[in-house]
């Protein structure tokens, strides 16, 4: 089995891409949560709303899950956006049986009978939406696929599980979570895999730039100029690159040496502002579900803990300063930010750094490392540009914003949990 041990229930892994991200069509990849196994076959629901729609355009009354519209849309638009063909290899057919009916689906809604059995308190069944639906609602309905005829007409009434994770009734469209089985023997692994979690557990949910006084006219980076060595601080000035540290970049066994852009040099105290180079890894910026922000985030513990050892010598983290990292509220949202923030050696810019110090769409795209994109770093297809997480909330404390692939500042941001943007940590250095 080698790999696949960790495909347990309440597990999640990236497998097939859609658009999720507000205001956009590219194609991210889609979280899974697996919620049963048999042998090598996994049984999976996305782990999030991934688009709404109406169970049938129009209800003639004679309505079954057979001849829904929600069926076809499954297993035709929905299965060839998602799915490459080879990765449609992998998803099995299920035998369904609904109100006696038999079918053979790719991609089905889970019944109500499933829905409780999988998820066993109102409190696990809520769902989050992805960034490209919008909704003022935390959590979001989502269609299962019985059906309960009214006695009075001749219309039909569909389950959902609704935004406070009752099973309830409504003729309304409503979001849409896929469920299926995928083999994970016929081919190669998924990306990535989280930390297991028992399905029967509650899932339900609950910043300066980096400075104190970040406010200042200095102008933003643009043309970065000449590589420099750590040796040579003193002599840096804005817009030198200089390796500092190292880390995994080509691969996952040999560390090589980071290379960072100065984005300021401070005379009053003798530092250099810095930001990686390159996106160098990919971790969700939090794994808890709960409502967070910066401080108390698991990027926050893994950047200072796992990154700061791994990447640099004891002799290098003592040159690196430790700043008080305050985060205003959301400008479009008003999501409320963190002051006075917590004090880090590592830190994610906040939006307004990055409108500080990268003026434009231009100097904000950034490549990944060859690692990174192993990671799962979703990058444009045309210049290989990817996401990277900045550390102001979302629409919600659930969300969190991102620069994208086109180096736009997405401020009603991407969930927390999202396996597919990339780290460019932000340190401050010594002279």
């Amino acid at each position: 089995m080698g790999s696949f041990d960790k495909y347990v229930p309440g597990a999640h892994f990236s497998f097939g891409s859609y658009p999720q991200s507000a205001g956009s069509e590219y194609k991210t990849p889609i979280s899974w949560r697996i919620l049963d196994r048999k042998g090598d076959n996994v049984f999976v629901i996305s782990s999030y709303v991934l688009d709404k729609k109406d169970y049938v355009e129009r209800d003639n009354g004679n309505v079954t899950w057979e001849n829904s519209d929600i069926r076809k849309w499954l297993n035709n638009d929905f299965l060839n956006t998602a799915f490459t063909k080879e990765e449609q290899k992998r998803i099995l057919y299920g035998n369904i049986t609904t109100e006696g009916i038999k079918t053979e689906d790719k991609i089905f809604l889970l019944s109500k009978f499933s829905a409780e059995k999988y998820f066993a308190s109102n409190d696990s069944r809520k769902a989050l939406p992805t960034a490209r639906i919008k909704t003022n609602m935390i959590f979001y309905d989502w269609l299962l696929r019985d059906l309960e005829k009214d006695s009075c007409s001749p219309t039909c009434w569909v389950n959902i599980v609704s935004y406070s994770g009752k099973i309830e009734l409504t003729k309304m469209p409503s979001g849409v979570r896929p469920a299926m089985w995928i083999s994970l023997s016929s081919v190669a692994t998924p990306t990535k895999i989280n930390t297991a979690i028992n399905v029967s557990k509650s899932n339900s949910t609950e910043e300066e730039d980096l400075e104190v006084e970040e406010i200042d006219e200095e102008e933003p980076v643009s043309n970065v100029k000449s590589t420099k060595g750590d040796g040579a601080f003193a002599e840096l000035k804005k817009g030198d690159i200089v390796c500092f540290g190292s880390y995994y970049q080509e691969n996952g066994e040999e560390k090589t040496p980071i290379e960072w852009i100065v984005l300021r040099k401070k005379e009053d105290d003798n530092t250099l502002t810095l930001i990686s180079k390159n996106v160098l890894d990919v971790v969700p910026f939090d794994t808890t579900k709960k409502q967070v922000k910066w401080g108390s985030s698991t990027v926050r513990q893994w950047l200072n803990n796992e990154f700061l050892n791994t990447a640099f010598t004891l002799e290098e983290q003592a040159k690196i300063v430790e700043k008080e990292a305050q985060t205003g509220e959301n400008s479009q949202y008003g999501t409320e930010g963190e002051k006075p923030g917590p004090v880090d050696k590592i830190c994610l810019f906040a939006d307004i750094g990055v409108k500080k110090f990268f003026s434009t769409s231009t100097d904000r795209v950034v490549k990944p490392t060859p690692y990174a994109k192993a990671k799962g770093a979703i990058c444009d297809s045309a210049e290989g540009n990817c996401y990277w997480w900045l550390r102001t909330p979302g629409f919600n404390q659930q969300y969190v914003c991102v620069v994208d692939m086109l180096g736009n500042i997405n401020m009603f941001g991407e969930p927390a949990l999202a396996d597919f943007v990339g780290i460019r940590p932000f340190i401050w250095i010594k002279l």
